[in-house]
């Protein structure tokens, strides 16, 4: 499992913990089983760009926070995230998790927009 991935499934447990949610909970609002985000969350399944949006709106997050180390890398700028988020994709097939990439930068671009105003 890399980094990325392992501040993935921290910040995805972190945040269903925060809403008091159970792993059956969150998968429901999801509309995905909760064998499914038990395997996620342990590491052996890792979410559809589709699946990954539904997260995010079901855990009242953008998508890309899911992908920040925080407290210690709170601070990070875009790019740096970027940057550590392009490592993750070089570690896994490329052509499985581009669309991810995609939709990562997407909301990373409206976090930008959102902090500049």
């Amino acid at each position: 499992m890399t980094d990325t991935q392992e501040v993935f499934i921290r910040n995805l447990r972190r945040t269903r913990d925060r809403l008091g949610l159970t792993q059956e909970q969150a998968a429901e609002r999801v509309g995905i089983t909760q064998k499914y985000l038990g395997a996620i969350e342990l590491g052996y399944k890792f979410p559809s760009v589709t699946t990954l949006d539904k997260i995010g709106k079901a855990l009242h997050v953008e998508v890309y926070q899911l992908f920040v180390d925080s407290p210690e890398t709170e601070n990070l700028t875009p790019a740096e995230v970027v940057d550590r988020y392009n490592e993750f994709l070089k570690e896994h097939a490329a052509g499985e998790l581009e669309s991810v990439r995609n939709a990562f930068l997407a909301g990373l671009a409206k976090a930008r927009k959102e902090t500049e105003r």
